[in-house]
């Protein structure tokens, strides 16, 4: 990790998927510019493994918003059990308000069929999602809230990118 800082500039590692676009550079460099309050040049670095979003090391202090990361994050609480007493797959569904009898059927239905075996819905409301929904079944998330949406933005936003284009 490069974070050199002297009179004249600070030095920032800047860890992406892909290549970062000239004008992504050029607000990257902006940015941290006014947030330490002088020149800032970046050492850009090109690591796949990350696949996507980014990590910044800047004068000391590390932002890591790559989507190892926030995978790893988002997993680390929700270990438990994947199945049920009678061996079916537990799904985990997050939502900001409950969803009927019907339509948890209709859910679990729809599971099962795309994944080929009995799954049961163990329902979350989650009211920070502001809309949408997030599924965790089988050691696989699909985030479809509002919340992962402006999240990415957020991301296109700042680095130029989705951070998953080649």
């Amino acid at each position: 990790m490069t974070t050199n800082t002297d009179a004249r500039h600070s030095v920032a590692e800047v860890v992406t998927a892909t290549a970062l676009s000239p004008d992504a550079k050029a607000q990257l460099i902006e940015k941290l510019g006014q947030r330490v309050g002088g020149t800032v040049v970046l050492n850009e670095v090109v690591d796949p493994s990350v696949l996507g979003g980014i990590r910044i090391t800047l004068a000391g202090q590390e932002f890591d918003g790559t989507l190892v990361t926030q995978l790893k994050n988002q997993w680390a609480p929700a270990t438990g059990n994947l199945r049920d007493e009678q061996g079916r797959l537990i799904a985990t569904v997050s939502v900001v308000q409950p969803l009927d009898e019907a339509r948890v059927a209709e859910l679990a239905d729809k599971l099962s069929a795309k994944l080929g075996e009995a799954v049961v819905i163990d329902q979350k409301v989650d009211p920070q999602l502001i809309g949408g929904v997030k599924i965790s079944v089988n050691g696989k998330l699909f985030d479809g809230s509002v919340k992962a949406q402006l999240s990415r933005l957020r991301t296109i936003l700042v680095t130029g990118t989705s951070g998953g284009e080649a």
